[in-house]
């Protein structure tokens, strides 16, 4: 509840002045506030690499030739991705500029981790049923945990092979194990 209030409050630009002017008089001197806008916002989830909304981002005209440089070293110090982290930006124009393109490259590189993930998931899964089909379900629940954890395409193509090449459940299980 409290937070639709605040994303109200904090989306008006004479809001963010005054907070900046009382809270940290010592940027106000460095700031253009009419030059202030909101920018997009987004973030990439660390573990999923997905694309969240949840904060709000200004920017504005400055200044303070050092202001970028400690926005930056803000943003190694909240622990963002090294991808999202701009130094050798000399404007915050620029940082913002960086910050979108990285943004974007880390979504991009998500999704094809995902479709490669997906992929495999879907491989492991065609590849559990056909133990099944040869070998029986129990045979097949034994090996679903290895064949969760391959790592690769060459790993699914051994167990493939395996497939074919064992005559009994018990030799393919053993086999599958080693590989």
């Amino acid at each position: 509840m409290h937070d639709p209030f605040l994303k109200s409050v904090l989306a008006d630009r004479r809001m963010i002045e005054i907070l900046i002017r009382d809270h940290v008089p010592e940027w106000a001197d460095a700031i253009d506030f009419s030059t202030l806008r909101k920018e997009p916002a987004a973030l990439v989830s660390k573990k999923t690499l997905q694309r969240r909304h949840p904060d709000m981002i200004w920017s504005a005209g400055t200044t303070d030739a050092f202001m970028a440089e400690r926005m930056n070293t803000m943003l190694e110090l909240r622990d963002y991705p090294e991808e999202l982290q701009l130094g050798g930006a000399k404007t915050m124009t620029e940082m913002v500029e960086r910050f979108h393109r990285s943004l974007d490259e880390l979504v991009q590189r998500g999704a094809r981790q995902g479709r490669r993930q997906g992929r495999q998931q879907g491989q492991a899964m065609v590849l559990r049923r056909q133990i099944a089909r040869r070998f029986g379900e129990e045979t097949a629940g034994k090996v679903s945990e290895i064949l969760e954890a391959l790592p690769g395409t060459d790993d699914i193509d051994r167990v493939t092979d395996a497939l074919f090449e064992c005559g009994t459940g018990e030799e393919f299980i053993e086999r599958v194990r080693t590989a």
